[in-house]
């Protein structure tokens, strides 16, 4: 017997009507009711739901399907069970003889064919497969990994503000009754406080786990489901997903985007805010409802200002349903376990990225040469920028440390007092590992010592297999490798990512590369020994050896021949896809121009740091409505035009829409 999930709320019920339609069997249209209060605010969505009930056309279930997930999504759910596939049929009847509708349009043999339609609102499942739940209050632990294995995957994720070397109670409010913790050269993590026996978190068990990070900044971070980063969610190809996330922040609005996936028929999902949705405002809560696809290797983050580079991110794997063909066709047998090798990188500051924003943008700037607290004199250096290999301006801060997992060691700290991130292996294996660009400014250059990378995707796209010992991630970019295991047991190995970056102030002299990074370890035992790691850190014994008789490969290259000799680029337009894009997603580019097709050139400027961004010459201001939601009331925003106040002066400060029309449904545009 097939059991039926619903979202349901919580004060209002929902009704299934069954209109009848031309395919076979019913549509399946969500009808809620609801106080008077809030009437108007779904008024428009169930007139549109009237108006599909007077054109039954099978296009038009799809509109079904993404009118109901708006409603479902707008008010706060909470999934319940039916028994059974009889009870949503008694349901469904006798909603339809209110409705006078006959219930011989109305057959059990039909509701699974309504359910296919319908997967984004409701799924069945069998007896002994219920909704996977993880995260949230009740998750006391803060696990690293919530893997679900189920057609709906229903996550809860808190975002909070935490102090790094912090443990918290986890039966006090958010954020409250914590122990501050140092590095003792000896013992570990030893607490701050001398009365242990009466200070809070006195019993590890009933507390969170104190998060170090770089094992330097003492600083705030935003903290998802009570760590940094926030857990691995995995999911199956074509699950539903359901994620519920709580902003707990103080002052703070937040929203989580899903980079990478498609979200076909639930644009209102892709989590920016004022673009796609409303942002989530302190101590409120917003469900998001998306299909995983495609598969591969994605991530959620912030969009809300520079959350993200404080640690409101985490890593999404949707796994292939058929993963063994990949193995027999290029990639040979392979162990595919996401939980435990997938790397996420990232730059880290010795302050709050906010703070560092209007430091930079006022007309202070960014001193290296002084404390955080201390305020600057004619006598300290303003920093100026670190530069790019082409001489470009990256950032207007220094490198300060790079995690990797959220942990990582700066500069200052003995390796004996670092906490990194471990990943286990064994001999003669071969690993898929998965590695994230979160950073905000720097490009990596990452490499394991002893072993090459076999690249086999990127951006959740399989690609013909790759051998490399040198991987260049960017921001927002993701990769896929096979590591084969080949060393001995109980041996350990450098992970290191190092940034492209040049002192501006040398790059005419030598051009060299600055050495910052991010670490971890790779080991074939049971623990790792910190002072092999130091060692191959210190004198590179582990790194590959370039030469021009021996080069190393370097699979994306920013540029199409790397200057030092001893390497040789593999640019990301040499790339070959294992599976061909199917021709429904390829644009349809023409040989010559058509008038079908349209061309936009974008400008983009980057003149100081005492000034915004621009594109086309104009800073852009966020919309004070979710322009994807709420296109009847655009009217009220300030909209660049040529002609309006806001761009009569020198800085033009509007939101800038590139407005498509309806003629270009269909269209390539350029």
């Amino acid at each position: 017997m097939a059991k039926i999930a619903l979202w349901q709320t919580v004060k209002y019920p929902v009704i299934f009507s069954v209109v009848p339609g031309s395919v076979p069997g019913p549509a399946i249209f969500i009808l809620v009711i609801m106080q008077a209060e809030r009437w108007t605010r779904y008024h428009s969505l169930l007139r549109d739901n009237r108006k599909i009930q007077q054109n039954n056309s099978q296009k038009n279930h799809i509109n079904l399907i993404t009118i109901g997930l708006r409603i479902a999504t707008h008010l706060r759910n909470h999934t319940v069970i039916l028994d059974n596939i009889k009870d949503l049929y008694m349901i469904t009847s006798s909603a339809a003889r209110k409705r006078k509708i006959p219930t011989s349009d109305i057959s059990v043999k039909y509701m699974s064919f309504c359910f296919k339609r319908l997967k984004m609102v409701l799924r069945c499942y069998g007896q002994n497969e219920p909704v996977y739940i993880c995260g949230g209050v009740d998750d006391t632990d803060g696990r690293t990994v919530c893997e679900c294995k189920t057609d709906v995957c229903y996550f809860k994720l808190n975002i909070e503000h935490y102090q790094t070397f912090t443990a918290y109670s986890k039966d006090a409010p958010i954020g409250t009754r914590g122990r501050v913790f140092f590095i003792n050269d000896t013992a570990g993590l030893e607490p701050i406080l001398e009365n242990r026996q009466t200070s809070p978190c006195n019993d590890v068990s009933t507390c969170t786990q104190a998060n170090t990070v770089d094992g330097q900044s003492y600083r705030s971070f935003i903290s998802v489901n009570k760590r940094i980063p926030g857990p691995t969610l995995i999911v199956p190809e074509g699950a539903t997903v359901v994620v519920d996330v709580t902003n707990y922040m103080f002052t703070e609005e937040t929203s989580v985007h899903w980079h990478g996936m498609h979200q076909r028929n639930t644009p209102w999902m892709d989590g920016v805010g004022y673009i796609t949705q409303c942002p989530i405002q302190a101590g409120s809560s917003f469900r998001y409802i998306f299909e995983a696809t495609p598969s591969g290797t994605f991530w959620y983050h912030s969009h809300s200002g520079p959350q993200r580079t404080d640690g409101l991110f985490g890593a999404l794997i949707v796994k292939e349903k058929n993963l063994y063909r990949l193995s027999s066709w290029r990639y040979g047998v392979f162990e595919d376990i996401p939980e435990q090798h997938t790397l996420s990188l990232l730059d880290w500051q010795r302050e709050s990225s906010l703070d560092l924003f209007v430091q930079i943008h006022s007309s202070l700037g960014y001193y290296e040469d002084t404390d955080v607290d201390e305020v600057p004199t004619r006598s300290n250096t303003r920093y100026t920028s670190t530069c790019s290999l082409d001489g470009a301006e990256v950032g207007p801060i220094p490198y300060w440390s790079g995690v990797i997992n959220g942990l990582g060691r700066h500069a200052k700290v003995p390796f004996k007092n670092s906490r990194l991130s471990t990943f286990f292996v064994e001999r003669w294996k071969s690993y898929r590992f998965r590695l994230i660009g979160a950073q905000a400014n720097y490009a990596y250059k990452f490499y394991i010592g002893g072993h090459k990378l076999r690249v086999i995707a990127t951006d959740g796209f399989f690609i013909e297999p790759i051998s490399a010992d040198f991987l260049i991630v960017n921001t927002g970019e993701r990769y896929d490798f096979l590591l084969d295991t080949y060393q001995y047991p109980g041996t350990d190995f450098l992970i290191r990512a190092e940034t492209l970056e040049v002192n501006c102030s040398s790059l005419k002299v030598d051009g060299k590369l600055e050495t910052n990074d991010a670490i971890a370890a790779l080991t074939y035992g049971n623990s790792v020994n910190m002072f092999v790691i130091e060692e191959a850190y210190r004198n590179g014994f582990s790194k590959p050896d370039c030469t021009s008789q021996n080069p190393c490969t370097v699979v994306n290259c920013p540029f199409e021949n790397w200057a030092e000799p001893g390497y040789q680029c593999v640019n990301v337009d040499q790339f070959q896809l294992l599976i061909p894009t199917p021709e429904k997603d390829v644009p349809n580019f023409s040989s010559e121009w058509s008038a079908e097709d349209a061309t936009f050139f974008f400008n983009f400027g980057f003149d100081s740091t005492e000034v915004t961004s621009t594109v086309n010459g104009r800073n852009f201001v966020v919309p004070s409505i979710s322009l994807q939601t709420e296109q009847e009331d655009k009217d009220n925003m300030t909209v660049c035009s040529d002609v309006s106040a806001a761009c009569m002066k020198e800085d033009c400060q509007c939101t800038q829409i590139l407005d498509l029309g309806e003629n270009f449904y269909n269209k390539t545009i350029r």
